[in-house]
C-alpha cells in the first residue's frame, strides 16, 4: 500500500513488502523529484546505508507510465519498477525486503537518476515527453542504455523541439512579440572620418554588441588597416587631435554603448528583467539605431570576436578582426512551418529587397550576417526574436502530438506580427 503522503516518521509501523506500490508524492505537478523530497521518503538507517551506492541501471521498459530498470550492484540485481505520473511516483522493487518506506536497492537507484541538480529527469517520461515522442519516432532520435538508464538524444537536423527544449519558452516568447517594432532610421551624414570603427561580438553572447573606435595605420595608398593602436574610450582625450566634432559625438556614443552593455546580460530576454533592464535594453538598441547610418559612410568598419574584457585595454588582436559592410536596408523576417510527415518544423527566413538571403549567421545580436554584410535588424522585437531562434538553432520541431497546443501559444501570436508560409507535406 502507498505509505502515508510524505509522512513516513509517524510513529506507526506500517510494514510492506518492497514489491508493493510505495509512493513518494511530489510538491509540484511538473514531474520534479528533488534530493529532499527523496530523502523524506527512507528511514534513517538508509539513508545511512553505504551499500548499494552507485548502482548500474539499465533500461528495460517504458509503457504507459511505467518505467522499469535493472538495478545492479556488484554481481546482484533487483528490478526496480517506477509509475510516474505528475504529482507522485509508485515504486517497488523486486528484492521483497520487508521495509516502511523506499528499500535501499530503490533509493539509492533514484538518487542516483536526480544526482547533479537533475531534479526534472523524469519530466522526460510524461505523457508526449521525450520517451514517447522518441520511441514513436526512432528515425530522429539515437536512444541507447547507459549507466543511468536510458539516454535520448534529438537528431541535429530538428534543431529545438517544442515541449521538449526550455530555449522553446512559451512566456519568454510572447514578451519578444510585445517589444517595439519597426522604427525607421534617422538619417544623419557624417564626413571626415579617420578612425576605424569595430563591432565588439562577444564569446558565448556574454555581452550584447556595441562599437568602439580604434586609430588604425593605413597602407601607403591609404585604402587599407595595416595595423591597430588601442581602442579608443569616450573618456580619452589624447586622440582629440585626430577627430572632428562629429567625430566626437559618435565616439561619445561608442563609449555610452560600452557602459550599457557592460550592465546589461548577453541576452535580449533574460529569465529575469526588471525594469531597469528594458530601459537600458531599449537605450543600448535605440544608440544602434541611431549610429548605423554613419557607419554607411565610413570606410574601414570591422567586427571583433571578444573572449575577455581586458582585451579592451590594449591593441585589438588582428587575427579577431574580420571587415565589415553595413548593408543600407533592414531585413525582413520572415517564417516557415513545413510539413514534415511525423512533425512540423518552424524556420526562420530572412529578405532584403524580397530576396532571400541563405546560409545567414545569427551570431551577431542585433545583427543578420551573410559573410562579410551585416543587416541591422530594424527593431528590438526582431532582434529579440532572431535571438530567440538562435538560441534554438533556427529549427524548430513540433511533433503532431504537440501541434494543437504549439498552434495556440506559439504559430498564432507569431502570425500576428509575421507572415508564416505553411508547406504542406509533398507525401500523399
Amino acid at each position: 500500500m502507498p505509505a502515508a503522503k510524505n509522512d513516513p516518521k509517524s510513529g506507526q509501523s506500517n510494514k510492506r513488502r518492497a514489491t508493493d506500490l510505495y509512493t513518494i508524492y511530489l510538491d509540484n505537478e511538473e514531474y520534479n523529484l528533488t534530493e529532499e523530497i527523496l530523502k523524506e521518503n527512507a528511514d534513517s538507517p538508509t539513508l545511512k546505508q553505504r551499500n548499494w551506492n552507485f548502482p548500474d541501471l539499465k533500461f528495460i521498459s517504458f509503457n504507459h507510465g511505467k518505467l522499469e530498470l535493472q538495478n545492479t550492484y556488484y554481481n546482484i540485481s533487483h528490478k526496480l519498477t517506477i509509475v510516474i505520473e505528475k504529482n507522485n511516483l509508485k515504486v517497488t522493487c523486486s528484492c521483497n525486503t520487508e521495509v516502511e518506506m523506499l528499500c535501499r536497492h530503490a533509493y539509492k537507484a533514484i538518487a542516483r537518476l536526480i544526482q547533479f541538480e537533475r531534479s526534472n529527469y523524469f519530466q522526460q517520461y510524461r505523457p508526449n515527453g521525450l520517451i514517447e515522442i522518441a520511441t514513436a519516432h526512432e528515425k530522429y532520435f539515437t536512444i541507447k542504455s547507459n549507466a543511468d538508464g536510458l539516454a535520448v538524444n534529438a537528431k541535429t537536423e530538428l534543431g529545438s523541439i517544442y515541449q521538449l527544449d526550455e530555449k522553446v519558452q512559451k512566456d519568454q516568447f510572447k514578451g519578444l512579440l510585445k517589444l517595439p517594432g519597426e522604427i525607421k532610421l534617422k538619417k544623419n551624414t557624417l564626413k571626415g572620418m579617420a578612425l576605424s570603427y569595430i563591432i565588439m561580438v562577444s564569446h558565448k553572447n556574454k555581452m550584447l554588441p556595441f562599437l568602439l573606435p580604434c586609430l588604425g595605420k593605413l597602407t601607403k595608398a591609404e585604402n587599407a588597416v595595416k595595423a591597430f593602436m588601442n581602442f579608443i574610450s569616450g573618456a580619452q582625450t589624447e586622440y582629440d587631435q585626430y577627430l572632428g566634432d562629429e567625430e566626437k559625438v559618435l565616439n561619445k556614443c561608442c563609449y555610452n554603448m560600452w557602459k550599457l552593455a557592460e550592465k546589461l546580460s548577453g541576452v535580449i530576454t533574460p529569465k529575469e528583467q526588471t525594469g531597469e533592464f528594458k530601459k537600458n535594453i531599449q537605450l543600448l538598441f535605440d544608440i544602434w539605431q541611431s549610429i548605423i547610418p554613419l557607419l554607411w559612410d565610413q570606410r574601414f568598419v570591422f567586427t571583433y570576436y571578444l573572449h575577455h574584457k581586458r582585451e579592451l585595454r590594449g591593441k585589438p588582436q588582428r587575427y579577431k578582426i574580420n571587415e565589415a559592410h553595413i548593408a543600407v536596408k533592414s531585413p525582413t523576417l520572415r517564417f516557415r512551418l513545413s510539413d514534415k510527415g511525423s512533425f512540423y518544423q518552424l524556420e526562420m527566413k530572412v529578405f532584403s529587397n524580397n530576396l532571400e538571403i541563405t546560409n545567414y549567421g545569427l551570431e551577431s545580436t542585433f545583427f543578420i550576417s551573410k559573410g562579410e554584410i551585416l543587416f541591422f535588424l530594424s527593431s528590438l522585437r526582431d532582434a529579440a526574436i532572431a535571438e530567440w531562434m538562435r538560441n534554438a538553432k533556427n529549427r524548430i520541431t513540433v511533433f503532431k502530438e504537440h501541434f494543437a497546443e504549439f498552434e495556440n501559444s506559439f504559430l498564432k501570436p507569431l502570425r500576428e506580427c509575421y507572415d508564416v508560409d505553411i508547406i504542406e507535406s509533398k507525401k500523399k
